[in-house]
């Protein structure tokens, strides 16, 4: 699969690669758990995470949710499994979310998250 022909969405608490290289037959190329399925369980579901928007940088992907998990990093390199490489607590939900270069914006009710993408931190 080229990776021109992937997209990328999200439900509230998954993320999953389509394979549009066919557009009259999409598939599904792979899905990661967006959440910690042990911190969602702790909390029996309460308060999990749930995912608002997503973006894309090449082979990675970046998702923005609600409090405490907030944004998320997944490496996309293997369409069919994505990896969840890190997690940035948020103080508040997250609303939507946007990569352009270094860094991925993040807007929520409290205002506008600029995160560094190789820094791993928000500014």
């Amino acid at each position: 699969t080229n990776f021109i022909d992937l997209i990328y969405l999200a439900d509230e608490t998954s993320i999953y690669v389509i394979d549009v290289e066919d557009p009259t037959n999409p598939s599904e190329e792979g899905w990661a758990w967006a959440d910690s399925k042990e911190e969602c369980e702790e909390v029996g579901g309460v308060g999990c995470n749930k995912i608002y928007g997503i973006a894309s940088s090449g082979t990675a992907l970046f998702t923005a949710g609600s409090a405490p998990i907030g944004y998320q990093y997944f490496d996309a390199q293997q369409p069919s499994f994505p990896q969840l490489l890190q997690t940035i607590p948020l103080p508040s939900t997250a609303g939507d979310i946007v990569v352009d270069g270094y860094y991925a914006y993040v807007t929520g009710p409290e205002g506008l998250w600029i995160i560094d993408r190789y820094c791993l931190d928000w500014l």
